[in-house]
């Protein structure tokens, strides 16, 4: 875990600072079609999770449809990736905050929300190395 820790430090101090969508755009690649990320589940866009509990309203609100997504029948354009990106990382930002409070620096608060993007609030907020 304190590899964690340092990476975080690392990656805020490397270079000027950038913004957790730009961590989080190059981090994840982006694939307009279903894929089965590392830990086997079905991804599309920026590492969006298909199983994710919220996943089939939120393919819904981008017009389309959850099953053919899913299903790899259809893909999504980039526009809509970027409408669930933009959902996701609302979502990743205040599941940072919750977790680390408002007393970090930008960088670093940035680092964090890419982090809790992957690996959600609860994920987060559980590693020994932040509790």
């Amino acid at each position: 875990m304190l590899a964690i820790f340092a990476a975080v430090l690392f990656a805020s101090s490397a270079q000027a600072c950038r913004s957790d969508q730009d961590l989080i755009e190059e981090a994840e690649g982006f694939r307009s079609c279903v894929y089965t990320d590392t830990t086997g589940h079905p991804t599309i866009c920026y590492g969006y999770n298909l199983d994710n509990y919220n996943a089939k309203s939120d393919i819904s609100k981008v017009g389309a449809n959850y099953d053919d997504v899913r299903s790899g029948k259809s893909c999504l354009s980039k526009s809509q990736c970027s409408t669930l990106l933009q959902g996701a990382l609302s979502s990743a930002r205040s599941g940072a905050r919750n977790v680390f409070g408002s007393g970090v620096c930008t960088c670093v608060m940035n680092v964090l929300v890419d982090m809790t993007y992957n690996l959600g609030q609860a994920g987060i907020g559980s590693l020994p190395t932040f509790k």
